[in-house]
């Protein structure tokens, strides 16, 4: 099985989703500015980027699992002839 593949399409995933949270961060800091910027509410302008960051790449890495719940079978050379040529005897 090709773990190595499935797990960096998991990490892929999850850091692709959690990028919208700059997205969102800037968009929530220009709605209410008093309450999340880079100034006196730095504290709180990051932790609502932290928190966005995970729960945006949680859902893409479920939504990867949805798509590929397990690693695919890599097939050695030997085993795709045995499995052809007993397909080709039947």
């Amino acid at each position: 099985m090709n773990w190595k593949h499935w797990f960096y399409g998991l990490i892929a995933a999850f850091i692709g989703g959690g990028a919208g949270a700059v997205t969102s961060t800037v968009t929530a800091s220009l709605i209410a500015p008093d309450k999340f910027n880079l100034g006196t509410q730095l504290h709180n302008f990051l932790l609502l980027a932290g928190v966005t960051f995970v729960v945006n790449g949680l859902l893409s890495a479920m939504a990867y699992l949805k798509q590929s719940p397990l690693p695919r079978k890599v097939w050695t050379d030997e085993e795709r002839e045995r499995a052809l040529t007993a397909s080709a005897g039947k």
